[in-house]
């Protein structure tokens, strides 16, 4: 009888370990890098999308300066432009579209860079989803766009490298203008708008608007994961 109450006590014992191996085993963080998994980014579910908390919606409804005239005084005789509509909203500075032969590409926004919202590392930083709120709020799906591209089109991921025209307003520099984005990425020779950027987020920063409003948390070489502990 003794040997029997043993044989049951260790089968009990060896079914608790492997369930708790495989807890273990579920919660593994995924390896991966900032652009790494841009497929797990587009297939975020709409409830996913909601459990972003959206902390200042004020910036989202904030008036967007609108500059007259800006796309004839700053991209004269520019004649890379591709027409597109947009299918998806991916973040802040990344859209999905459908230019007009038909392909759909990956669009990342040149001399931009805003908060992560589904970066399978950093998580969800401050003023991402308000970033993300405000692009879809002008470019939403169906919105026609106009992208205008620089000297190289595609960054090592094979997104498509533009500027993102919205009934002829540049959108790179509203998210600036906004607080929800810095300048970065500055790579020759990507860099036609990059003095025209520098000054409006001057502005922005002396204004403390969105993410300038944190001290040290957006620097030139990103955002600083401290500010999230």
């Amino acid at each position: 009888m003794k040997i029997i109450q043993k044989i049951i006590l260790a089968a009990l014992l060896l079914t608790l370990l492997v369930s708790c191996i495989g807890k273990e085993e579920n919660v593994t963080p995924k390896e991966g890098n900032e652009y790494e998994d841009i497929s797990q980014q587009e297939e975020v579910t709409e409830e996913s999308e909601k459990a972003n908390d959206i902390k200042h919606p004020e910036l989202i409804d904030a008036g967007v300066t609108t500059v007259p005239n800006e796309q004839e005084k700053i991209r004269a005789n520019s004649k890379r432009m591709e027409q597109a509509e947009v299918i998806r909203n991916i973040d802040g500075d990344t859209l999905k579209v459908r230019l007009t032969n038909g392909k759909e590409e990956n669009v990342r926004f040149l001399l931009v860079d805003t908060p992560e919202t589904k970066h399978p590392k950093l998580g969800v930083q401050p003023f991402g989803p308000e970033a993300s709120a405000f692009t879809k709020r002008i470019a939403p799906t169906g919105k026609k766009i106009t992208l205008e591209l620089d000297v190289s089109e595609r960054e090592k991921y094979g997104r498509l490298l533009a500027y993102v025209w919205v009934d002829g307003q540049l959108l790179n520099r509203m998210l600036i203008e906004q607080g929800l984005a810095r300048v970065g990425y500055i790579y020759v020779p990507n860099t036609k708008y990059v003095d025209y950027l520098k000054e409006i987020q001057t502005k922005a920063q002396q204004e403390k608007r969105g993410i300038w409003s944190i001290e040290d948390y957006a620097t030139d070489k990103g955002f600083k994961q401290e500010i999230l502990k």
